[in-house]
């Protein structure tokens, strides 16, 4: 049984404190006082030691000064990119790993992004009214995004050298690509007969084409590991498709969905590099995707 003795006194200032001892009976029959001192924040109450044994509470301010306008445009821009994170968090945990002072993938991403003009624009809806202290940032600002300069990766290796085209793709062509890549996989033949595609589905074949590395050092290992991200801001679709090792050259396919008002202009396609051991990565490269017919 614990019993908790909290005891109120008032200074000649008339500064409240309180003194919270406890009392904990260890076994039926014997009973041992344990005082604890209590420092810092429990609930809505601040404790600190005042000396002598005595600890001091008070209530926590939760009064949140009003955001200035600089602050809300801050805010604005932060909220619009955070939106996303849910989405890349997969991919961020490979291309950002947790950096020399344990900060990891999704506020690496946030922290990089927001801190570049170049990637986020924030405007006022209505420039000539005054910020109102009760609204919200996106209630008095708006941000946009201009994917080709979102920074999908960072760090000191060499960038990869890759390039994307895209080819529509139809039901059968679809289904085609889908059992060849089980027989590479090794599937029996009853795992890709199983396989189906809607008669009316479409899609792109993106075909990634990457050339091999011709030096290798200390920030270009021929054993890194080449990944891109396909991403589609509009409908929160993300993919991450490993490609070659770097010292290899190649190309790695890879299908992504259309129809339903998707757009393959709506995707966003990165490539980085990775060391084997995972904890270094190169600076992301945005890749423009060219149709072929």
């Amino acid at each position: 049984m614990i019993l908790h003795l909290l005891r109120t006194f008032h200074e000649e200032y008339g500064k409240a404190f309180e003194l919270q001892i406890k009392y904990i009976t260890k076994m039926a029959r014997q009973k041992s006082p344990d005082y604890t001192l209590v420092t810092g924040r429990i609930g809505n109450k601040i404790y600190s030691a005042l000396g002598k044994g005595w600890t001091g509470v008070r209530m926590e301010n939760t009064t949140q000064a009003p955001l200035q306008e600089d602050q809300k445009k801050n805010a604005s821009g932060f909220s619009e990119l955070n939106r996303h994170v849910k989405f890349l968090n997969l991919a961020l945990r490979e291309s950002f790993p947790p950096d020399s002072k344990g900060v990891k993938w999704a506020n690496r991403f946030t922290s990089v992004n927001k801190k570049n003009a170049e990637v986020i624009t924030t405007t006022k809806i209505d420039p000539d009214t005054p910020v109102d202290p009760k609204k919200k940032s996106n209630e008095e600002f708006a941000s946009q995004i201009d994917w080709s300069k979102v920074i999908m990766a960072q760090g000191p290796l060499w960038k990869p050298v890759v390039t994307v085209t895209a080819t529509p793709v139809n039901a059968q062509q679809i289904l085609e690509f889908k059992r060849e890549q089980l027989t590479l996989k090794g599937a029996s033949a009853k795992e890709i007969d199983a396989v189906k595609v809607d008669a009316n589905a479409t899609g792109y074949k993106l075909q990634f084409e990457q050339t091999p590395n011709a030096i290798e050092g200390a920030y270009a290992y021929n054993n890194d590991l080449v990944r891109a991200i396909i991403y589609n801001p509009e409908n929160g679709f993300c993919l991450q498709k490993e490609l070659r090792l770097r010292g290899e050259g190649g190309a790695t396919s890879e299908l992504i969905p259309a129809g339903d008002g998707i757009e393959l202009a709506d995707y966003q396609v990165y490539v980085y590099a990775k060391t084997a051991n995972g904890k270094r990565t190169s600076n992301s490269v945005y890749l423009t995707v060219t149709i072929e017919s």
